[in-house]
């Protein structure tokens, strides 16, 4: 008798594909075709989506460029993709989905709760959140959008970081600079020093 054996590889983490040491913040599987397990938590229909891994926290999140799948899964889907990973312009995504599969629906979307100190403008240590579902509770605004969308806010730490319309869109005429908000979530688009 002979035995085949058939060692299926585990899916890749948004974590395994966001981590890095690199100055650059470029992913080590860039160009590489990978297959992905993890939550859907933001969708921009006919363009892309966001995912991250269940636990949250630094490096738990990537951008899908992908028209056709941002326009099928829901939040809270638990999908499983296989594409290529690439550095858009500094920015970590899964690009070309060969395919997807739903794996569940409706699980929780994880949160990743920072203060504006664990991503200060300007600063290569927030590339760490590229792409993950993050909230800041009790902030003021310090700056309206600018032409790009992007402003910049604070907490109690006083050290400030930058949001865009992809972090929140915000209805027109809601900024008012040293207003205090009670929350602000969203996805972290992309730091660089």
């Amino acid at each position: 008798l002979s035995f085949a054996v058939a060692i299926m590889a585990q899916p890749l983490s948004c974590y395994d594909i966001q981590f890095t040491e690199s100055s650059s913040g470029d992913s080590s599987y860039d160009g590489q075709s990978v297959q992905v397990q993890a939550v859907v938590t933001a969708i921009n229909r006919d363009t892309g989506f966001w995912i991250g891994d269940p636990d949250g926290g630094p490096w738990s999140g990537l951008y899908v460029y992908h028209r056709n799948t941002s326009n099928v899964v829901e939040l809270g889907d638990m999908v499983l993709l296989n594409g290529t990973v690439d550095e858009y312009f500094n920015l970590t995504e899964l690009t070309n989905v060969s395919s997807y599969e739903v794996l569940s629906q409706n699980n929780q979307i994880p949160v990743t709760e920072l203060s504006t100190a664990d991503m200060p403008y300007g600063s290569a240590s927030s590339e760490q959140y590229e792409g993950v579902f993050v909230r800041f509770n009790n902030v003021q605004i310090k700056s309206t959008p600018d032409n790009y969308g992007q402003f910049k806010i604070a907490d109690s730490s006083g050290v400030q970081a930058m949001g865009d319309d992809i972090l929140f869109l915000p209805p027109s005429g809601t900024f008012v600079v040293n207003e205090w908000w009670h929350m602000m979530q969203g996805v972290v688009d992309f730091h660089s020093a």
